[in-house]
């Protein structure tokens, strides 16, 4: 049943109780309405706007008869009104109950949503916006938009949005009144991904689209690749992808760690695509490498140590020192330990260094195997000058002398 309302400015007007004739097409304000009080009898059975068209014949002044087409149909069209802050209208479907009215003597038809049609909505959207303007016509100092007269769109409104027929759920905000920044993010439910961007468009994300400064995550959901991804419009990139992380950094990375740096990792490499420079600064450093250690220098390799201690074979192409002492090596130094380098502290290892490099005799070093050779020769001379003369004394023991010069710990060609 209708019921008299007053509008704004006192304009009468008789709101009729209605029903959509046909699902409201996307981005349409017009709607097909079905309205008994409006246009009775006009259906019977399922609510759904239908046209007939017949001929009839018209007597025209002159007594002769025409024929003419005539399209009767069961709906009328109205237009929605509209709503403070929505840009569009609901998705009204066919069959929601909707009211709908004229204003004053118009015959232009408006329809409004029921609080009643909640049950009959399938799919549907609403996109809430707010003014950003400081004013309702461009100002070049504080609306950098060419939208004239004040119209609202994305450029001159803070918006936000639900569609569950796109399955999407967003928001924008604007620069309009001088704001530094125009943020937007979106959550596509469809695709299970989720993105929140300015408009410092600088980088490119994997598809070559600008990304600017940007947060964005695939679940997986869909594409089988769960991401996580941070761009930071100078080119600085912080991606997990799956199983793996990509970090990119132009120019400086800085980490201050106030306790401890656990690392796990069965490979590393350390400027694998150019050559750097790397510095360490450690009170302690223990290595434990199962098998191999090996290196490749192309300059020199300088050593600063008070004591040093080698265990097991040294094999080098030349060595030079001050001296060689020969003597028992010891025990190794001990390495300082931390049993749980999640949580333990480290043990310190308090070695004391080596003093005693005194030796007992200083003596230079000759190859023996020369020396031997020496003894023999000489002891061959002085045995055939004993033939002959039967002088000097026995010389034999010379050749035990010289065997005894020989030192076991240096091995080398003969």
């Amino acid at each position: 049943m209708s019921q008299p309302q007053v509008a704004a400015k006192q304009t009468p007007y008789t709101v009729y109780p209605a029903t959509a004739a046909a699902d409201i097409e996307e981005d349409s304000q017009v709607l097909m309405v079905i309205c008994p009080d409006l246009l009775p009898h006009s259906t019977s059975g399922d609510v759904v706007g239908g046209s007939v068209t017949s001929s009839i014949n018209i007597a025209t002044p002159s007594g002769t008869k025409s024929q003419a087409d005539a399209t009767f149909v069961n709906y009328l069209t109205a237009t929605w009104e509209g709503v403070s802050g929505h840009r569009y209208p609901p998705m009204i479907r066919r069959g929601e109950p909707i009211e709908v009215y004229k204003l004053a003597n118009q015959d232009k038809l408006y329809w409004r949503a029921s609080g009643r049609g909640r049950n009959y909505r399938t799919t549907d959207r609403m996109y809430v916006e707010i003014s950003a303007t400081a004013t309702n016509s461009p100002n070049p100092n504080t609306n950098t938009s060419s939208t004239p007269d004040g119209e609202k769109n994305d450029d001159t409104t803070y918006s936000f949005y639900m569609d569950s027929t796109k399955k999407k759920i967003g928001f924008k905000t604007s620069m309009v009144n001088g704001e530094t920044n125009q943020f937007s993010g979106e959550f596509d439910l469809a695709a299970g991904t989720w993105s929140i961007t300015d408009n410092s468009s600088v980088t490119k994300a994997d598809d070559g689209s600008s990304v600017g400064n940007r947060i964005y995550m695939d679940t997986g959901s869909v594409s089988g690749i769960p991401v996580f991804q941070v761009n930071i419009a100078s080119g600085a990139t912080l991606k997990f992808q799956k199983d793996d992380c990509y970090i990119k950094i132009p120019k400086k990375c800085f980490v201050d760690i106030g306790e401890r740096l656990v690392y796990n990792s069965p490979l590393t490499y350390i400027n694998n695509t150019a050559a750097g420079y790397i510095f360490v600064n450690a009170k302690n450093i223990v290595v434990s490498v199962a098998k191999d250690v090996t290196a490749t220098i192309g300059g020199v390799l300088g050593i600063s140590v008070p004591n040093a201690k080698l265990a097991g074979n040294f094999i080098a192409s030349n060595i030079r020192a001050v001296s060689f002492i020969t003597g028992i090596v010891g025990a190794l130094y001990k390495s300082s330990v931390c049993s749980n380098p999640s949580f333990d502290n480290v043990t310190e290892a308090n070695n004391a260094a080596d003093t005693d490099f005194s030796g007992k005799g200083n003596r230079h070093a000759a190859a023996s195997e020369q020396l031997v050779s020496f003894s023999n020769l000489v002891t061959s001379l002085f045995g055939e000058v004993k033939s002959k003369i039967g002088v000097p004394a026995d010389t034999s023991g010379l050749n035990p002398i010289a065997t005894a010069s020989k030192i076991d710990n240096v091995q080398g060609d003969t």
